[in-house]
């Protein structure tokens, strides 16, 4: 059995979609060959709403040969420093295959070069496209600047590297030329066992419930007149009001406007972080009463949650045309794995493609309020079937087969050429 040394941040106990990712590696990497040590935060002693605590994921990392729990970070340079040493201890009695560093946070990438020194091959795994997310704010361009050249730097410096979606790998391949091969995909996933212990919980009341989970930016919609923050830039021009409710409560007020029954019987239920911004933008749209918000919940109830929905509601950012999003929303992958309909607002992009071309729900524009009432009638007349096998190429088991598969390639030494045949012709 190989054996890989496997960094993060995030991990169980920690909640979120962070933690998800190495959780379920550590899960079912064994089963491709590739038992795992985690060397990660000890568990934050208090808590704000975007570090939750979700204790049931703990569940999926008892086949880790060992987690290593490491105090801090109270300096990123001193974590980094512990996390070599603690590395370095592992090392001396067993022996370690590879490295995997999962970030953000991507300061993280500062391990690269001392894992380097101790003799590992290092990969870094990007949940996210750094320097080239359109989301990512920076003070000025000169602070973007010089992300980008530590972002490429650290890129340049990895045996490999791993994008999660295809089109932030064809990204890092076309603009990051120093790096040592070419990027690899490895996107996230669904548990089926996730869905496969809870009982679907659909209730023939006459009620539309369309659900969301996970996080909104709601204060896209109260942007800050202040100087220094409209100093702030974003590698590309976005909409980031679309990852908010907004647009989805105009459009069923307009149902309601317009006397569709559609619009008293639907229910919005929201199950992830409540901020103060969220609360104003339900209390102004008029249709709070339709409007259920639950708060963070632990990951297993936000799949029973899912699965007991009509339709559920997928958005993000909107971008100018011609371009296309870099990230594909984590909650995609849950989504298409309890194979419920998806109302997607969407830009062009992975996302959008998956779902067109699997049929698993309808497309509109993130900001397009109209459409999406449109489309919450034709879903509701006409529910769309996804087909659950399609889904298969992102169960959590197969993205382990496909991390495992690189990281074979990475250490297995290239083969020497073969000395030519006589008279053969050798191109050089």
């Amino acid at each position: 059995m190989k054996h890989l040394l496997l960094i993060s941040y995030y991990f169980p106990p920690d909640g979120g979609a962070g933690t998800q990712r190495a959780a379920k590696l550590v899960k079912w990497l064994p089963s491709c060959g590739w038992d795992t040590t985690v060397i990660t935060r000890t568990p934050a002693a208090t808590r704000g709403p975007w570090d939750p605590i979700d204790e049931g994921l703990l569940a999926d990392v008892g086949s880790a040969r060992a987690v290593v729990r490491v105090p801090g970070p109270e300096m990123r340079r001193r974590w980094i420093e512990r996390i070599t040493d603690a590395a370095r201890t592992i090392m001396r009695t067993q022996s370690v295959d590879a490295a995997l560093v999962t970030m953000s946070p991507f300061w993280l990438s500062g391990l690269g070069p001392p894992l380097r020194k101790l003799g590992l091959p290092v990969v870094l795994d990007l949940r996210d496209p750094w320097a080239f997310d359109g989301w990512r704010e920076y003070r000025s361009r000169w602070h973007l600047s010089r992300d980008r050249r530590r972002m490429n730097a650290a890129l340049a410096a990895a045996d490999l590297v791993i994008a999660n979606t295809p089109e932030a790998g064809r990204v890092f391949g076309d603009r990051v030329p120093s790096l040592r091969r070419p990027p690899v995909v490895v996107t996230n996933g669904f548990d089926p066992d996730d869905a496969a212990a809870i009982a679907p919980g659909r209730r023939p009341d006459g009620v539309f419930r369309l659900v969301h989970t996970g996080t909104f930016h709601c204060r896209t919609l109260e942007p800050d007149r202040r100087l220094h923050a409209r100093l702030r830039v974003r590698p590309r021009p976005i909409d980031g009001t679309g990852r908010t409710p907004f647009y989805l409560l105009q459009a069923i007020a307009r149902l309601r406007a317009t006397g569709d029954p559609l619009g008293a019987r639907i229910r919005f239920i929201h199950a992830g972080l409540v901020d103060d911004a969220l609360r104003r933008c339900v209390d102004a749209s008029g249709v709070a009463d339709a409007v259920e918000l639950r708060g963070y919940r632990p990951h297993a109830e936000s799949v029973a949650l899912l699965q007991s929905a009509d339709a559920l509601f997928l958005p993000l950012h909107d971008l100018p045309a011609g371009e296309a999003a870099r990230i594909v929303p984590g909650k995609l992958y849950e989504y298409l794995g309890v194979a419920r309909p998806i109302l997607a607002c969407l830009p062009a992009g992975d996302a959008r493609t998956w779902i067109e071309s699997s049929g698993a729900g309808l497309v509109t524009r993130p900001t397009d309020s109209d459409a999406i009432a449109t489309a919450l009638r034709r879903l509701a007349a006409h529910p769309v079937t996804p087909d659950p096998a399609w889904a298969t190429r992102f169960t959590r088991h197969a993205i382990a087969r496909r991390l495992a598969a690189h990281l074979d390639e990475l250490i297995t030494p290239a083969a020497p050429p073969q000395p030519a045949a006589s008279g053969e012709v050798v191109e050089c």
